[in-house]
């Protein structure tokens, strides 16, 4: 006699979140855009109302969605399931009160960065500004009182003496001060009679001592006034003479 036993075959259900009904996860992994508007609303409730009134609605606002809350503080403050309900209020009120000074101090952060590098920017400028007013400075203490005049051999009206400083330019002269041939046209007069290439002659004015008047680098005489062969190498001596 041959006996057989029956089984209940039984199906096994996916499990799904406690809150969203999802399968897939649970609530502890639970991604619900509930979640993020539910934060971003207290935080906003927090900001505007102080923790006390806070704490206050945040009481009514349970009571409506108690699920919702449990399931927060369940997912992102670390809290069971078997969490009383109570616990998981003050949890989450807590954990919003600091997410928002957590923003508060990052924020201000973000704004003393932003005022540092404006008033860098600002310094920056400024000192800037005072370099270009120092070389100013330093450049109007290196100017003279002198005049730089054109010989009058360049104004000259008659073809023979506008053919002699043709034959005169053409020539070379070596200067005092370089020792290097020169072109004439290249050189300087100076009051003493003295000549030396415009090359040496502006270095030794950049070089003159501040306060102290140019002086002749062969006979040491006081500069009163230099005069050039024309009027382009006059123009290369207008920021170190007063004209």
């Amino acid at each position: 006699m041959s006996t057989s036993i029956k089984t209940k075959s039984s199906t096994t259900k996916p499990r799904c979140c406690s809150y969203c009904r999802e399968t897939g996860h649970n609530v502890q992994r639970c991604n619900s855009e509930h979640f993020r508007t539910f934060e971003q609303m207290c935080l906003h409730q927090l900001q505007e109302l102080g923790d006390t009134a806070f704490d206050r609605w945040f009481d009514g606002y349970v009571a409506l969605h108690t699920q919702l809350v449990k399931s927060f503080a369940v997912r992102f403050c670390g809290m069971s399931m078997t969490t009383n309900l109570p616990r998981c209020i003050a949890i989450v009120s807590l954990h919003m009160k600091q997410t928002l000074r957590a923003e508060l101090v990052e924020r201000n952060n973000n704004n003393l960065l932003l005022y540092n590098r404006d008033e860098l920017l600002l310094m920056m400028f400024a000192d800037i500004v005072s370099l270009i007013q120092e070389e100013d400075e330093e450049r109007a203490k290196r100017r003279f009182d002198l005049k730089a005049t054109v010989a009058s051999n360049e104004t000259a009206n008659d073809d023979t003496a506008n053919d002699d400083t043709k034959k005169e330019e053409e020539e070379d002269e070596q200067c005092d001060i370089c020792y290097e041939n020169v072109n004439q046209a290249a050189f300087v007069s100076l009051t003493c009679g003295h000549k030396y290439c415009k090359t040496c002659m502006k270095s030794a004015l950049r070089n003159v001592v501040l306060g102290r008047r140019p002086e002749c680098a062969f006979c040491r005489s006081p500069v009163e006034e230099i005069c050039v062969d024309n009027y382009a190498v006059r123009e290369e001596f207008n920021d170190l003479l007063c004209l």
